[in-house]
């Protein structure tokens, strides 16, 4: 499926709700989720990522990221809701998860994460995975702006911030 263009007012990236629901069927149901709770949380995802259009990102990728950003903090409200002990994303305080019958044995591990709580938190759900695997996928490499001291003629002790 293509993505349409997202629609930007004033330089600000805007929800589409029906895309919303159609991406993520898990929060499909108008009653559960209105439009103003979709708004909410996409306002909210703006602490995470900026909704202003970027010259660091494609605005499709923008867009998706503020979606999963939008998807994650429900999901994971709705985990907290549930009386979901939010410290594994399999709903325990567990590191594995195992059980055997009889002779067989199997065992679930959550993916390693790294030591970082940014990191930690958006890997409780899978859109808060998805979130960052698209921001590295984004971000590879690094960010740079402007250009060196010498060509601009800046002096490079005393002309930086």
């Amino acid at each position: 499926m293509a993505l349409p263009v997202p629609e930007v007012i004033d330089g600000y990236i805007q929800p589409n709700y029906a895309l919303f629901r159609q991406l993520f069927p898990a929060f499909a149901n108008e009653t559960d989720y209105p439009d103003s709770v979709i708004d909410w949380y996409w306002c909210l995802s703006w602490t995470y990522l900026d909704g202003e259009v970027s010259c660091l990102f494609d605005l499709q990728a923008q867009f998706m990221m503020l979606n999963y950003v939008t998807a994650h903090l429900m999901a994971y409200n709705d985990l907290i809701a549930a009386g979901t002990d939010s410290k594994s994303p399999f709903g325990g305080n567990t590191i594995a998860i195992s059980s055997t019958i009889g002779d067989v044995s199997a065992t679930v591990m959550p993916p390693p994460v790294q030591d970082n709580y940014y990191f930690w938190f958006f890997s409780q759900t899978p859109y808060g995975s998805q979130y960052i695997a698209m921001l590295k996928a984004n971000t590879a490499g690094g960010f740079y702006l402007g250009g060196s001291a010498v060509m601009t003629g800046l002096n490079a002790q005393n002309d930086y911030l």
